[in-house]
């Protein structure tokens, strides 16, 4: 509870900076000619990334990429993988896949020539998932109170899930921006399996009917 109070507060800050260096720009009576296109950005997702470096049984890498049209509209494709193990005294749970998230992002502040890449926006995304499990127990044989690993064969799984997503991205420096977004993820489905469903899914994370997710990442404008 402390950290998601401590994110709402940053992300509260980051909105109040890039509203605060919005409003210093000239509002303009007449409506401004833009063409379309109004270039590409790539991005990482910082989150996994952390994560990854100080969890040893976890791996995961997300990068994004966005095209502006009229720095209104912002159509997105994420795209990452991901590691994962478990291991507890009763078992051992391996399980590693992919996954792609297709979507938009609408951006609520007016088109501003000082600080033409920040946006404050909220979006939607369909996300699709596949990942390979694999389960081994161990087992206790009572009466000569021998131990065995009972290993069951590797299962493939399909999920998909949907989000809502609140976020803001303000330029750092000349083509590099900051952002950080909150999103709800609802509503996942699975292939079934004989072995159920997995118990965790690349970047839903744990199985879980609905939960939030959070991501900070970098981005880079590029030169096109």
């Amino acid at each position: 509870m402390k950290n998601i109070f401590i994110y709402v507060c940053s992300c509260f800050l980051c909105i109040v900076s890039v509203l605060n260096t919005n409003a210093q720009e000239l509002s303009n009576p007449e409506k401004l000619s833009m063409p379309l296109y109004q270039g590409s950005f790539i991005g990482l997702n910082l989150a996994p990334s952390v994560e990854s470096f100080y969890v040893p049984s976890y791996f995961s890498t997300e990068v994004s990429i966005d095209v502006s049209l009229k720095q209104k509209y912002f159509p997105i494709v994420e795209a990452g993988i991901e590691n994962r193990k478990l291991l507890t005294s009763d078992y051992t749970y391996n399980s590693s896949g992919y996954f792609a998230k297709f979507g938009i992002n609408y951006n609520f502040l007016k088109t501003s020539t000082l600080v033409p890449n920040n946006i404050f926006y909220i979006g939607a995304r369909y996300a699709i998932a596949s990942t390979t499990y694999e389960l081994a127990t161990q087992v206790t044989e009572s009466y000569w109170n021998e131990q065995g690993e009972v290993s069951l064969m590797p299962t493939k799984s399909l999920a998909t899930w949907g989000e809502i997503v609140l976020g803001v991205r303000a330029e750092l420096f000349p083509s590099v921006l900051l952002g950080t977004s909150v999103r709800y993820g609802f509503a996942p489905s699975f292939s079934k399996s004989l072995l159920g469903y997995p118990t965790f899914i690349p970047n839903y994370g744990l199985f879980l009917p609905n939960k939030w997710l959070f991501t900070y990442s970098i981005t880079y404008k590029l030169p096109f």
